[in-house]
């Protein structure tokens, strides 16, 4: 490829096997473009449908959710993000009351916010 840089900045034209040469490494190079992100595209489609939570699902957690708040089990800060995540932003605002309330320990509190986020989210 150097050599072919060279001779144009000479003003001198490739020879035909140069040419053929780079016609190859650019098709290949085009190739494997196109392999990496037809991958790639499967790859953040897998991703997508894995952080897509239906409404039954996303209710069925918060179910859970509230059963772990009444008994003041321990739940972990990448649980309650992951969570976050599936939120529909419609809900978000509910969500933020819920994360302060479990962060000043009020379980009666997030109990209460976690009802509303149930209802609102079968209203939905």
């Amino acid at each position: 490829m150097t050599d072919i840089d060279t001779l144009i900045k000479q003003h001198q034209c490739p020879t035909a096997q140069q040419h053929a040469q780079l016609v190859e490494a650019m098709t290949m190079t085009q190739h494997q473009i196109r392999e990496y992100l037809a991958q790639d595209k499967v790859n953040n489609e897998g991703v997508m449908a894995m952080q897509t939570t239906s409404k039954d699902e996303l209710l069925a957690q918060l179910q859970v959710l509230t059963q772990r708040v009444a008994a003041s089990e321990y739940i972990d800060e990448g649980e309650l993000q992951l969570l976050s995540q599936r939120m529909p932003s419609s809900l978000q605002a509910t969500w933020h009351s819920f994360e302060l309330a479990i962060e000043e320990f009020d379980f009666d509190l997030a109990q209460g916010v976690l009802h509303r986020l149930m209802t609102q989210l079968n209203a939905a």
